[in-house]
């Protein structure tokens, strides 16, 4: 193993070698970020794939599909949900030709204590003759009690103002 000499850090003298290349420089350095970009990455995507994680049970919580309801402005929908007015949404058939929101809500399935509602904002266009659906993340884990997640499941028993 070499010893850096004075002046010289691990980017002067090199960290390793392999296959008789022995990186260094501004190419150790490019690998150093790329490195880091990739642990970045992963972390990013375990965590954004995992949704809400339960801190008391230690248990990720699947997230699923509960409601489509009529689309409204954006920061409208926000509002409602963020203000817990649920009576101001409508359910709607399933209908993939039409703009909908879809709310979708992670529940621990251990302890039911952690709720977290999700809302996709979903949009048909034809273009060209093709049909291309635009999804946008209107709301990302807004955590809930128990009985509002309740409501939210039992949105078909709520009546319209």
């Amino acid at each position: 193993m070499r010893r850096a000499g004075r002046g010289q850090g691990l980017n002067g003298t090199g960290a390793w070698s392999i296959a008789g290349l022995e990186p260094t420089g501004i190419s150790l350095a490019l690998l150093w970020v790329l490195e880091a970009a990739i642990i970045f990455l992963l972390c990013y995507v375990s965590v954004d794939l995992g949704g809400p994680f339960c801190e008391k049970c230690k248990a990720w919580c699947p997230s699923k599909a509960i409601a489509t309801v009529d689309a409204m402005p954006l920061e409208e929908l926000k509002a409602v949900l963020e203000g817990r007015q649920l009576e101001r949404l409508m359910l709607i058939q399933t209908d993939e030709t039409q703009e909908r929101i879809v709310l979708d809500l992670a529940t621990c399935a251990h302890c039911s204590q952690l709720n977290a509602l999700s809302a996709r904002h979903f949009t048909i266009k034809i273009k060209d003759g093709k049909r291309e659906e635009e999804i946008k993340q209107v709301v990302s884990h807004l955590l809930l009690t128990p009985d509002e997640a309740l409501a939210v499941q039992n949105l078909h028993l709520l009546k319209a103002e």
